[in-house]
């Protein structure tokens, strides 16, 4: 099994598990190439949006914590067009 860093950094598109797995905070930070517009979504495994996110610009940070971890089945990014998106799980 592989060793998961609680939180997961994620710099590309595509599907980061499969698995169920409990969300508590998802934090994108766009960076400073970053331009108003560009949006950031992650789905589940049935293509269900549980964050979307759209920048207002260079250096833009966005953050959802949930009040109780948000069960989910599979962590997909289909669309993250600069920056790192931080998931911490449970």
């Amino acid at each position: 099994m592989t060793e998961v860093t609680n939180p997961v950094a994620v710099t590309t598109t595509g599907v980061v598990t499969t698995a169920d797995i409990f969300i508590s905070l998802i934090r994108w930070v766009a960076g400073a190439s970053s331009v108003a517009g560009e949006a950031c979504t992650v789905t589940d495994n049935n293509g269900t949006v549980f964050f979307s996110s759209t920048s207002t610009g260079a250096n833009f940070i966005d953050a959802n914590r949930f009040d109780t971890t948000l069960p989910v089945r599979g962590i997909n990014v289909t669309s993250l067009p600069h920056g790192t998106l931080y998931i911490y799980f449970r």
